[in-house]
Order: structure tokens, then sequence, then C-alpha cells
């Protein structure tokens, strides 16, 4: 097709070099990349130029892709908002794809989207377009980042939390270590430090024991060969 459109002709070696380039595109992506650049380019188009439009698809793609899915939040919301339920909604209310429901809730929840559609039918449309940007912002990050594939719904949710509740409540309690249960005693006093009795002091010698003493130790002074000199008071005695 491009031969004729921009009457060139093509080269096996540049159709492998296009080839290896955009090798990573599928069959649908490359062939709608390829008549976008076909109503761009001027001159035949570079793998660059074919990769821009491919670009152009994508935002396209992504654009009509979240407008639906606001479209089918707003039908969503419009029969089965209620105030007082669960996440602002009916009780039975069917699940939404995680994506779309994360986004509802980055707009301010369902109950606020409709106070915005019931704003709106009365000429108050500021509302309702910033949850509308608020959505759509939200849910393309998701989808283009791939986030919404670990994203839990709001059922999906409540579903984890019932069974780790109803897990607690099935554990049984284990008892309490035995040292815990011990309670300390009071403490002792300490056993008091005994001290051996005073040795009683003696009586003091009388005077009568004295002289015997000192009778005693001249003798044996006299024994041992010692003269003994009398004393001045026996002297004078």
């Amino acid at each position: 097709m491009w031969a004729r459109l921009y009457r060139r002709e093509l080269t096996e070696e540049d159709v492998a070099i296009y080839g290896e380039l955009l090798s990573d595109l599928s069959p649908e992506h490359l062939e709608a990349a390829c008549r976008a650049a076909s109503k761009k380019c001027t001159f035949f188009p570079t793998p660059a130029e074919i990769r821009a439009g491919m670009d152009r698809v994508d935002a396209k793609g992504m654009e009509i892709e979240s407008e639906n899915a606001w479209q089918k939040a707003l039908a969503y919301i419009r029969e089965w908002e209620w105030g007082d339920g669960p996440g602002g909604l009916l009780p039975n209310a069917p699940r939404l794809p995680a994506e779309i429901e994360h986004a509802i809730r980055a707009a301010n929840g369902p109950q606020a989207i409709m106070e915005c559609v019931s704003r709106a039918r009365h000429g108050e449309s500021e509302g309702l377009v910033f949850a509308r940007k608020r959505f759509i912002e939200h849910f393309s990050r998701l989808v283009e980042t791939k986030e919404s594939e670990r994203l839990l719904t709001r059922g999906e949710t409540r579903k984890i939390l019932a069974e780790i509740t109803a897990e607690g409540r099935d554990r049984k309690i284990l008892p309490a270590p035995q040292n815990a249960e011990k309670r300390t005693s009071p403490a002792q006093p300490r056993n008091p430090v005994c001290f051996p009795a005073p040795a009683a002091v003696p009586a003091p010698p009388t005077e009568e024991e004295l002289r015997a003493r000192a009778a005693a130790q001249k003798e044996a002074l006299r024994v041992a060969g010692y003269s003994v000199k009398p004393s001045s008071a026996n002297q004078r005695g």
C-alpha cells in the first residue's frame, strides 16, 4: 500500500529493518498504527512515526474505553446508589470491575456522584465535570499501569475480612505459661547476722590476790637464782 502512496519501492533489507524495529507490536496494533501514519505523514513513514501513530491509537482507544467506563459507572450508580448502604450502595448491588469501582471511589464515591448528577439537572454541572475528570484520570492510570490486576473489589475485601474474623474466632487460646501464673512471694527478711556475745569483764583482783601473786613471782625468781630486793614499800613495812 505504501509503495503506491509514496511511490517508493521497498527492498528486502528495508522490510527486514522495519520488521525488526516493529516486531513487538501485534498485527492488529501495527495495522492500526500504519493507517494512522498514512493519514499524518507526507513522506514515507519511519518506524518512529509509525510508533507515534500507535501512541495516538492507544490514546484514542484509552479515551473511548474510559468514557465507556464512566457511562457504565453512571448507569450503575443511578440504579444501585443508596446513601445509607455499605459503600453508598444497596446491599444486593452487583459487583463492578475493580478498576471501575476504585475510579468511583476516587471521584468521592457513589453518593457524591449522584448528588453531582442531580445538580447538573438544575444547571450546576461543575461538580459532575470534576467528578468525571477524576474518574477518567484514575481509571486510565489503573488500566495503563495494569494496577487493576492487583486491586480487590468491595465484595472481595469483605469476604477476606470475614474469613480472617472467622479464623480468629475458631483459633484456640493457648494457656498462659506456668511461669506467668506464679506470683512472687513477699520478700523474706534476711537472717540477722549472729555475733558472739561479749566476754564478761573479769573483776579486778583484790589486794590480797595481788600480794599473793607478787609473793609467788618472787619465789619463782629466787628459785631461778635471781636475787630479789625487797620493794621500798616492804622495807617501810
